[in-house]
């Protein structure tokens, strides 16, 4: 059918089907029909135009350097040469191996823009990647990486920006004036984030109560690490303690109490230099908690179900 279909519809323009077959060679198909020459369409002048733009926005990217990902190569041409207008320097990859590459060899980007859909390595897989080794180097901040997507899905975006560790995501066909402010915003907002941004360790074995506090400090633009018992608390504060700028903890845990992690706490404090603030998270009053604690310097005695005012004012409260 589809090659009946295909013929009838190259005969109807002029043209015809011919099929060339040799056993154990393959066969191919040779459709001949007539055209006429296209007039010359200039990639450049849509780019251009938004260039003249007045609605262009170029405050965060004057001077970046951006790493651009698109198995199209004229999709990675105009992208790198809106790009260029706004002022910011970019590297285009046709392949997520070869960006990979690129960046384990200079890993100085400002941001990434990627498609998802690509031959090889997924713009998904280069994302999780990315975030790996941003991990093992000890980078404070994380490059912003853009995902642009013909994939309408909302699970896929909602994947995109939370399992995989993406910033942006940008829908298919992009208009290009909204693509470069949605680039700035991007690089605004990790400008932000980078100068706020605090590593605040959550001690909590309930996971919805965990869930929420991190959610809000996420919000508030800090970076939350969960653990959801002490023994779990204790291996991350003697691999990363000093990276921490304050401790939510929990007052009863599933293989012991809070003061077990205090105790860790400030052994750690008195053999590395730095004190780490502590709030307290319990069920119980604060003078209740207080008593638990005696002996032990704590920073904020919050109580549950924690509240997002309460929470903020905390962590308003510590520098």
């Amino acid at each position: 059918m589809g090659l009946w279909i295909s013929k009838c519809i190259v005969q109807k323009m002029g043209g015809d089907i011919t099929v060339k077959s040799k056993p154990g060679l393959g066969t191919s198909m040779i459709a001949v029909f007539p055209s006429e020459t296209c007039p010359e369409v200039s990639l450049m002048r849509s780019v251009e135009s938004v260039g003249s733009s007045d609605n262009i926005r170029r405050d965060n990217l004057i001077g970046k350097k951006g790493l651009i990902i698109d198995d199209i190569p004229e999709s990675l041409y105009i992208l790198g040469q809106i790009m260029d207008k706004c002022g910011a320097m970019t590297v285009g990859k046709i392949r997520a191996q070869d960006a990979l590459e690129e960046f384990k060899r200079a890993p100085d980007f400002d941001f990434i823009i990627t498609d998802l859909r690509m031959p090889g390595m997924s713009g998904q897989a280069l994302i999780m990647e990315i975030r790996r080794l941003e991990k093992e180097m000890g980078r404070p901040n994380k490059v912003p990486i853009m995902v642009l997507s013909g994939e309408a899905a909302q699970e896929e975006r909602v994947a995109c920006l939370g399992q995989y560790g993406a910033d942006e995501y940008l829908l298919k066909p992009i208009k290009m004036c909204e693509f470069s402010k949605a680039v700035d915003n991007m690089l605004k907002a990790a400008k932000l984030k980078a100068r706020h941004s605090r590593r605040i360790l959550v001690v909590e074995d309930d996971m919805i109560s965990r869930r929420l506090v991190m959610t809000l400090m996420k919000k508030n633009g800090d970076e939350p690490v969960g653990c959801c018992s002490v023994a779990e608390a204790k291996r991350e504060l003697n691999e990363n303690y000093e990276k921490y700028r304050v401790i939510f903890l929990d007052s009863q845990l599933q293989d012991g109490i809070g003061t077990d992690v205090l105790a860790e706490c400030a052994r750690l404090a008195t053999e590395r230099g730095k004190t780490v603030p502590v709030v307290s998270m319990s069920g119980n009053s604060a003078q209740d908690q207080r008593e638990l604690y005696t002996g032990y310097s704590i920073h904020a005695f919050l109580q549950k179900p924690v509240s997002k005012a309460q929470l903020l004012d905390i962590l308003r409260s510590i520098r």
